[in-house]
């Protein structure tokens, strides 16, 4: 079962992700024309749909500013929010969803206050540390992409080219030695 939430979608496009998964986005291009192979797709992008989707960020990385004092407060009010609209709830399924929500975060609404903010903070400090992965793999990225970052992978190129090349001309001169004394 998919549990997609659409980030933006139109005629053209349509950008979503797994509700569970933060590392992976989803996106469908409605394209005329593309070229499938075993290793991937290419499809032709129009810029103008390109220019809207880049203003789109895939997650959230709202977590990563958040000094271990502050990520405590924002749990702590978000507990304090949902055990009073839990409490204000009446009624079997209008209690039921006010409980529902954060559920995965806190637990149950029904635990005591410090086992919510308990199982919160645990919940967020992964949330956390994802998202430090995340942003971490995002700076790589870009540095890779830098002139800088080009620049030191040519280098890496060529000191392999050369490796390969001195080996090469090794194994040639074993080979012309060894054909010469035969």
């Amino acid at each position: 079962m998919s549990s997609l939430e659409t980030i933006v979608s139109c005629d053209a496009f349509h950008l979503a992700r797994e509700a569970w998964d933060e590392r992976t986005l989803s996106l469908e291009v409605r394209a005329k024309h593309f070229t499938a192979s075993p290793n991937g797709i290419i499809f032709e992008l129009p810029v103008h749909v390109w220019e809207v989707l880049r203003q789109y960020p895939g997650i959230e990385l709202d977590l990563l500013g958040l000094s271990a004092a502050e990520l405590r407060a924002r749990v702590e009010r978000e507990v304090d929010e949902r055990r009073a609209l839990y409490g204000e709830a009446e009624g079997g399924l209008v209690k039921f969803l006010a409980g529902a929500g954060g559920l995965l975060a806190f637990g149950p609404p029904t635990d005591p206050r410090e086992q919510q903010v308990a199982s919160g903070l645990a919940y967020y400090r992964k949330r956390q540390r994802e998202q430090r992965k995340i942003q971490a793999e995002i700076e790589k990225l870009r540095h890779e992409l830098s002139p800088e970052g080009q620049r030191k992978r040519q280098a890496a190129h060529n000191r392999k080219a050369e490796r390969l090349y001195a080996k090469r001309r090794l194994e040639q001169q074993k080979a012309a030695k060894a054909k010469a004394s035969a």
